[in-house]
């Protein structure tokens, strides 16, 4: 899997506005255990606009699981604007 990781990483540095290979990059951190570093692309992603809908939920519990509820606020937000969810019950 490493493999994998290092040659999008390689693909995504001479393509570095590429939102489909950073989204196969981040699935292959998250499927090797890297979750943080995955974090950081979904990052980048949420903000370019270009994380998918059905990724932000996965995104906002990976970024509380890493200590960042910013961006799992971030997330949620963006889930709400999306349609994704209509609100969260306390």
């Amino acid at each position: 899997m490493s493999e994998r990781v290092a040659a999008l990483e390689q693909a995504l540095a001479l393509s570095p506005g590429s939102h489909p290979l950073r989204l196969l990059l981040v699935e292959a951190l998250v499927a090797a255990g890297r979750e943080s570093e995955a974090l950081a692309h979904e990052e980048a992603l949420l903000s370019a606009g270009a994380l998918p809908r059905d990724g932000l939920l996965a995104a906002g519990e990976r970024a509380l699981r890493c200590g960042r509820s910013d961006l799992a606020a971030s997330c949620l937000d963006a889930a709400e604007q999306a349609g994704v969810i209509d609100g969260v019950a306390a």
